[in-house]
């Protein structure tokens, strides 16, 4: 009579070896698997000095491009047939068309791109980017709201216009409700505080406002409470 034990430990000992050799399996595919690098750069205008990822506003032009890694090698694509779809929409369709472009919508887009007969088979690839709307910060080198007699310079930052350069955008100043007496450029205003008549423990509100002057509807602003101590 065969050992009801030994049996069993036999049978969990196969199904274990035959799992580990699916998973190992399932893994040495899944690292050969064609990989799909995709970038994507939006044409809005940013600071000089900003390094972060230069997100869309509402009908930016964006452009999009990708390569195909196999094998740790990028392949050759110009005789595959590549189709674009922007939103679930048709966009574009061409042989070896790896690049492209389209303007942002207003709630974000997915990006769905299709290799045709690759290997005997169709790649299919998502991507998502986010739509945002523009910006504008006030730089007063400080880290506080309150502050000393002194003179301070504020620059005045729009991020994500639909603009090439900083005079397509029309920048207003406000100190407590008037024009800035000292104004170095557009974009940077002296704030002088180092007369000994100027009140403390005052409160004077900062405003600015950008808008695009090739398109009205593109605007932004934004306002600081600061207090003289």
């Amino acid at each position: 009579m065969v050992n009801v034990n030994i049996k069993i430990k036999y049978v969990v000992a196969v199904g274990l070896l035959a799992a580990f050799f699916l998973l190992s399996k399932n893994h040495v595919l899944a690292q050969n698997e064609p990989k799909f690098i995709f970038s994507w750069k939006a044409t809005n205008y940013v600071p000089a000095d900003f390094q972060g990822k230069i997100l869309p506003s509402k009908t930016s032009f964006v452009e999009v491009g990708f390569d195909l890694v196999d094998g740790n090698k990028i392949v050759d694509l110009s005789r595959n047939e590549i189709t674009w779809h922007l939103n679930n929409n048709f966009l574009r369709i061409g042989i070896g068309l790896k690049t492209t472009s389209f303007q942002a919508q207003p709630s974000g887009q997915t990006v769905r791109i299709t290799v045709s007969d690759y290997k005997g088979r169709d790649l299919i690839y998502n991507a998502s980017i986010p739509t945002t709307n523009p910006d504008l910060v006030i730089d007063a080198k400080t880290v506080s709201r309150d502050l000393k007699l002194g003179s301070y310079l504020l620059t005045a930052l729009p991020y994500y216009f639909n603009a090439a350069n900083l005079s397509e955008i029309n920048l207003n100043w406000l100190i407590n409700g008037q024009a800035p007496a000292q104004q170095i450029s557009p974009d940077i205003i002296s704030l002088d505080l180092s007369s000994q008549g100027t009140p403390q423990e005052t409160d004077f509100p900062i405003s600015v406002s950008a808008r695009n002057t090739l398109n009205q509807l593109e605007m932004a602003s934004r306002k600081i409470n600061f207090t003289v101590r």
